[in-house]
């Protein structure tokens, strides 16, 4: 996006808007703040596939993914409200720094565990437990940051590259992981994500002290308070409860692949974790893919209801696909 300078330059109050217009977007701090965001993702996405695939070494049971699966969810269901109210009341830079910090120690600790092989099941959950509460306050927090690292001529711009960039930060954690897995050994490659956790705080702190944005102190239970009412709200429109009740068959179709594949990879074909990570390259591609196509389909403005029917039975018919294949 390119922003042009306007004429009022020389008037009353021009050469403000003018400096806001060409204000530069890859500052320094601008630049710590998309290797920290990047590396924090890429971390995400390789930890993503080496927890999976440890259990499954240890255990040989998809119940215990599915526990894993449960006890990470636990953090986003409980805290978020107050995860939006830490990012908007505390220094958000250092709230992401200590979340990162928090990540990092928590990784290398279970790699020492790994090392001397005090590791068990207790330790893996409790590792991804952690790990979950930091990413809960850690993405409300790097998400609200950018806000005061730039300009608002160029937020828009910030927010677009960012998303993007992060995003391919998680591929790459999640292509490579399995390779180095396969390669190297699972405390290996837990080993490279504790550094990526380390190396994104360290961006934080480089960052140059910024200017919070917020003026005004949020009210703690706000957001609690929102979800109570939308529940009430819910409640007396029948059509609207029928209709998310629809949304959790899509839902629990994703978390029931996401317990099976790496026991699929494992058992019925056979394959190291390479595999494993190529599959879950291919899910997170597909998953990127979705959100352009949505935006596309948003600005042709295709009929919601018959898009929604399309996609469940897809999803169903690729479902099948899945369950019936051996290869």
């Amino acid at each position: 996006m390119v922003y042009e300078r306007t004429s009022m330059g020389r008037g009353m109050g021009g050469v403000g808007l003018v400096k806001e217009h060409n204000e530069k977007l890859f500052t320094r701090t601008f630049s710590l703040y998309l290797a920290s965001t990047i590396i924090n993702f890429l971390g995400t996405g390789m930890h993503g596939i080496a927890l999976p695939w440890l259990l499954l070494e240890m255990t040989k049971s998809p119940l215990s993914i599915g526990i894993l699966l449960c006890i990470r969810a636990l953090p986003g269901i409980f805290l978020a409200p107050y995860a939006g109210y830490v990012a908007d009341c505390m220094d958000r830079r250092i709230n992401c720094f200590l979340m990162n910090l928090l990540q990092g120690i928590v990784v290398f600790v279970t790699v020492g565990l790994g090392y001397y092989g005090l590791l068990n099941q207790f330790y893996i959950y409790s590792m991804a437990l952690l790990i979950s509460i930091g990413n809960t306050f850690f993405f409300p927090g790097i998400r609200a940051y950018i806000q005061e690292v730039v300009g608002k001529a160029n937020l828009l711009r910030a927010n677009s590259l960012t998303e993007s960039l992060t995003q391919a930060g998680m591929l790459i954690g999640t292509g490579t992981a399995g390779l180095v897995i396969s390669s190297f050994g699972t405390m290996t490659a837990l080993f490279i994500d504790g550094c990526t956790f380390l190396v994104s705080a360290i961006c934080i702190i480089l960052m140059n002290k910024t200017k919070a944005s917020f003026s005004v102190k949020p009210q703690k239970f706000a957001i609690l308070k929102t979800k109570f009412e939308v529940l009430k709200y819910v409640k007396t429109k029948f059509i609207l409860f029928v209709t998310i009740l629809l949304l959790l068959v899509p839902t629990f179709c994703v978390q029931v692949n996401n317990v099976l594949v790496g026991a699929f990879t494992m058992d019925l074909l056979k394959l190291d974790a390479s595999a494993y990570g190529l599959i879950n390259l291919c899910y997170a591609i597909g998953a990127m893919l979705s959100g352009f196509i949505l935006a596309s389909l948003t600005k042709k403005r295709v009929n919601d209801k018959y898009f929604i029917f399309v996609s469940i039975l897809a999803l169903g018919l690729f479902e099948g696909l899945f369950g019936s294949s051996q290869n």
